[in-house]
């Protein structure tokens, strides 16, 4: 992981990070980035809020993130350059 001068971790900075979820995860992640509630995100994916809450919890771990917004922020710099590359 490398950190900045800020202290705080760039989540993009090692290769393989964000593809180190699964594609539920990611699909929770997006969801949750296009600005759906974790309700709306359960009723869309048909599972409860609470799974939705462990599936951003989860993907926090995973990228030693602290907060969901973190986790929002390194998706969304991922599709950028996921984008980008294509």
């Amino acid at each position: 992981m490398i950190l900045h001068d800020s202290g705080h971790p760039e989540v993009l900075g090692e290769v393989g990070t964000i593809p180190s979820l699964t594609p539920r995860q990611l699909e929770v992640i997006a969801l949750i980035a296009d600005g759906n509630s974790n309700k709306q995100v359960g009723k869309l994916l048909s599972i409860s809020a609470n799974a939705v809450k462990r599936h951003v919890y989860r993907s926090c771990q995973k990228l030693a993130l602290t907060n969901r917004t973190q986790l929002i922020v390194a998706f969304v710099k991922w599709q950028m350059r996921e984008e980008k590359e294509q």
